[in-house]
């Protein structure tokens, strides 16, 4: 087995399908708007050249067709790399939401039982990277108020015998 740890894609997959999806359907519609806008504009020129009174076999018309199936083909190619990109920022940020949770809950499911833990951490690039300090400091204070208790507690107890 290889000693680099194997990644997971989705580490929370419910959480991050959701996130890609609403940003593929975010490029999906402005895609969408921007392509019938394009074709709202080819229909208003031939509507504009009939208008002047130029017939179907004018080489205007062609002119139009031909730039209308450029402009249609790298739409389709600049629609699919989208569609990839949005894909991977979508992957790649839901990555960095879901993976400090995922760190945070491993870590209190293996700590529940410890007495003495390591410190929380989360990977450099991470979100949330506040939390940790927080948390861990949070961590420090109740150890310290714990241990002052049993220390009063231990203080009164020799006192009464």
């Amino acid at each position: 087995m290889n000693a680099r740890k194997k990644r997971n894609l989705l580490i929370n997959p419910k959480f991050q399908i959701t996130i890609i999806t609403t940003f593929m359907i975010i490029s999906f519609l402005a895609c969408a708007i921007l392509y019938f806008s394009i074709q709202l504009t080819f229909h208003s020129m031939l509507e504009l050249a009939h208008a002047q009174g130029l017939t179907n076999d004018h080489v205007f018309f062609q002119f139009i067709a031909w730039q209308k199936d450029k402009i249609n083909l790298s739409f389709v190619i600049v629609g699919m790399g989208v569609f990839i990109i949005t894909t991977l920022v979508g992957l790649f940020i839901s990555h960095r939401i879901a993976g400090p949770f995922h760190r945070f809950q491993t870590y209190l499911q293996e700590n529940k039982m410890q007495a003495n833990t390591q410190p929380l951490s989360f990977r450099e690039g991470d979100f949330f990277q506040e939390i940790p300090a927080l948390f861990n400091q949070f961590v420090r204070e109740r150890e310290q108020a714990v241990c002052a208790e049993s220390v009063g507690s231990a203080k009164s107890n020799k006192k009464k015998l």
